[in-house]
């Protein structure tokens, strides 16, 4: 039997925090491991214990154990200090000094939870339905979902303690007073039960309905079959008078004494809101053992969706909902991204099976192709599956068709990120499953080898790759048009026409042009749309303008104007459904434009230079959401460019705070990749030259430091290029040319 017990600190009614102090609930979960006296025992235990303190202390048991709200009688500070420091061996040995405070042996154990109020709360994440109704803290409604929670985590869903069969609450009632405007009274007053008394107004929180009705609700939705014993809900007691009860809230005081010591720091400090990453491991050194600590925060929403996901076994949802926790920027989500998520991935590892496996890849592989992925969540997505593919037998050829699908979608993902090296390795463990899939499968992996060539610099050897696969399709399409009268490209033809179109951009070929052409096709589709980027990336390199502005107007939502044009980036980019571009690609794109085509245009348009001498709080205003695009590549490119556009409008602290961003690219990858080195060295030796040409030292510095990088990506080109000769501005630009600078 577990007997679930809490209590709480704070002041609920008036928000989660209040001058800086924080809201909390805490308590203790005891597990008598079905033995019928041991309850019964460690109540006496607990009893014996706290008796001890008190006397310690000097103070009387059990007023001592609780400040009353008047502090005519309540607890000292000793007795919270020698609880402080005995609490641990209590808990984890049953003893006090080191002595037995009783004769029977403890067979049970102890578990310890709490639950923290942050100070932004849930309101991201809750409905505002519930917001506007009730919101958050109104009159104390902050409290029960904080205690609704626990209940949740630590009784119903626990990821860690499966132990929990049967249950005995043993939980406080709340109420308070509180002087209610006349409109209130009658907003609120049935709601809540209120009832007024010398000029006061009573509001009953929790009693023994509210917490029937919340249990209740999660033995419905519950997967656990869960034996509620009892819930007890009383006030707690401290009255000499009544030596039954006093024994009987045994576990209420010991989770009164808990809320006090662990809202304190070693040196009696209450915690404050700036505290709030320290408090789950001073409860854990109070205890002396590993708690279960929550926070009532969005991060928490997330844990709890994930989880709820996992039960379902889609294991993308709930990876999708780890990875949002920890994105999130709130107070706690670095304590959840070490503590509890981990915990999810485990069991996710031990319940994965190939056929829930082969799930998720599908549902990353339709997201991999959506026009508005998230490329650091499409990494972190691949990487964990990866992790929890370890071990997983894949015996049948479906399965292993799944497995070149996760290969080939992995590869993609890295590709993204200009990181070529792990995309390549990922290309190769494709390369073993390539038998099972169809022929238009294996093209797409032929496309993506002429991709990670490109990445290698190596031009010539990606022409040969995407001219077997165009050729490959042409035959394909000639054979459907004969068979079936289908006379459209298709899109796998599409994307060949594209392929072979980049690397021939890549290696200054013009007929580059006719082939991303060819790919359009008259479509209007996103696969249209990021061919045309490409076009437009190709124009600009040949400085083509007349072309450029033509196709840009098209590529801009039939926009012309440049201020026009960012806004449609900004909006089309950010839409949560079928977007046609992807915010952060085409605005490489714009500014490229921008910097090649139209500085005149920015140079007599104050608002249009000042949008781009700001360009985060430009996309924030525009739409907020656009600032979680600011991430990975082509950032390091995007910043360039609006550097050498500060630059350009005489700016010189813009265009090092920009060039500054530019490098910190790196700073945020794990392992990055000697091509985005090399792209972002390669900016640098283009800012330097524009910022002073005639500043020959750094010029040759910088020249030398990307030529170190680009001999870095391959023994090929190290081998192409050891002669310091060959080492040239004029070979720089063949090799960081098109889509690379």
């Amino acid at each position: 039997m577990i007997t679930f017990a809490f209590d709480e600190s704070g002041k609920f009614e008036e928000g989660k925090v209040v001058n800086g102090k924080l809201s909390f609930i805490a308590g203790v979960l005891y597990d008598d491991k079905d033995d019928k006296s041991d309850k019964k025992n460690e109540l006496e235990r607990i009893q014996f214990y706290l008796k001890e303190v008190c006397k310690d202390a000097g103070t009387d048991y059990p007023r001592s154990l609780h400040f009353n709200a008047d502090k005519s009688i309540g607890r000292s500070e000793s007795v919270e200090k020698i609880f402080s420091k005995s609490f641990s061996e209590f808990l984890n040995k049953g003893t006090y000094k080191g002595k037995s405070v009783t004769d029977s042996d403890r067979v049970g154990e102890y578990h310890i939870f709490a639950c923290i109020g942050t100070e932004e709360g849930k309101k991201k994440s809750a409905s505002d339905n519930v917001l506007n109704s009730y919101g958050e803290y109104k009159l104390s409604s902050f409290y029960t979902y904080m205690a609704t929670d626990l209940i949740n985590h630590v009784i119903f869903h626990n990821p860690v303690l499966s132990c929990i069969k049967a249950v005995c609450f043993d939980l406080p009632t709340r109420s308070y007073r509180e002087s209610l405007t006349e409109d209130e009274r009658k907003k609120y007053g049935s709601r809540y039960g209120i009832k007024s008394r010398d000029g006061k107004d009573n509001v009953f929180v929790t009693d023994v309905a509210v917490y029937r009705t919340i249990i209740e609700r999660e033995l419905y939705y519950s997967d656990k079959h869960i034996d509620v014993s009892e819930i007890k809900c009383h006030p707690i007691s401290y009255d000499n008078d009544k030596p039954d009860e006093i024994l009987n809230n045994g576990f209420l005081y010991l989770s009164d004494l808990l809320c006090t010591v662990s809202c304190k720091d070693a040196s009696g400090r209450g915690f404050r809101i700036g505290d709030i990453s320290k408090i789950p491991a001073h409860i854990d050194t109070v205890c002396g053992k590993q708690s279960m600590t929550f926070f009532y925060d969005t991060t928490d929403t997330y844990y709890s969706k994930a989880l709820e996901a996992i039960k379902i076994k889609d294991y993308k949802m709930a990876l999708d909902h780890i990875y949002t926790g920890i994105s999130t920027k709130s107070e706690c989500s670095e304590y959840y991204k070490k503590k509890w998520f981990p915990v999810l991935i485990d069991i996710i590892k031990e319940n994965v099976d190939a056929d829930s496996f082969s799930d998720a890849v599908r549902k990353v592989k339709r997201y991999s192709l959506t026009n508005n992925i998230q490329q650091d969540r499409l990494i972190y997505l691949v990487k964990t599956l990866d992790e929890i593919s370890e071990g997983l037998k894949f015996e049948n050829d479906d399965e292993k068709v799944v497995l070149y699908d996760f290969y080939q979608v992995a590869s993609t993902a890295y590709n993204h990120q200009a990181k070529t090296k792990i995309a390549n390795n990922y290309i190769k463990k494709a390369e073993e499953y390539i038998r099972y899939v169809s022929l238009e499968q294996r093209l797409d992996l032929f496309n993506k080898s002429a991709v990670a060539k490109c990445d290698e610099l190596d031009y010539s050897t990606a022409v040969l790759t995407a001219r077997k696969v165009q050729k490959a399709w042409d035959s394909i399409s000639e054979i459907r048009e004969l068979e079936f009268n289908e006379k459209d490209l298709g899109i796998g033809a599409r994307k060949a026409y594209s392929q072979l179109g980049q690397v021939y951009a890549f290696a200054e070929d013009s007929r580059a042009e006719y082939l991303f052409y060819r790919s359009i096709d008259n479509c209007n589709d996103p696969n249209a749309m990021i061919t045309m980027s490409y076009l437009l990336h190709y124009y600009a390199e040949q400085e083509m303008k007349t072309k450029y502005d033509k196709l840009a107007k098209m590529y801009f939502g039939g926009i012309e104007s440049l201020k026009g044009q960012l806004e449609y980036v900004v909006k089309e980019g950010t839409k949560s459904q079928n977007p046609l571009i992807s915010m952060k690609f085409a605005l490489y794109v714009y500014v490229r434009g921008i910097y090649t085509f139209h500085m005149q245009e920015v140079k007599d348009d104050p608002k249009l230079k000042d949008s781009l001498l700001d360009i985060e709080s430009t996309l924030k205003k525009i739409d907020p959401d656009a600032l979680k695009e600011i991430n990975g590549h082509p950032w390091e490119m995007i910043y360039k460019y609006l550097a050498l556009i500060s630059l350009e409008v005489r700016n010189n602290g813009k265009a090092q705070e920009y060039m500054k961003h530019s490098e910190k690219i790196l700073g945020k990858e794990e392992t990055p990749d000697a091509l985005l080195r090399s792209i972002i060295s390669y900016g640098k030796l283009e800012y330097i030259e524009k910022l002073d040409n005639k500043a020959s030292k750094k010029i040759k510095d910088a020249t030398e430091n990307c030529w170190k990088e680009i001999c870095s990506i391959s023994s090929k080109l190290e081998k192409e290029y050891q002669d310091p000769k060959k080492r040239t501005r004029d070979n720089l630009k063949l090799l960081m040319t098109y889509m690379y600078h």
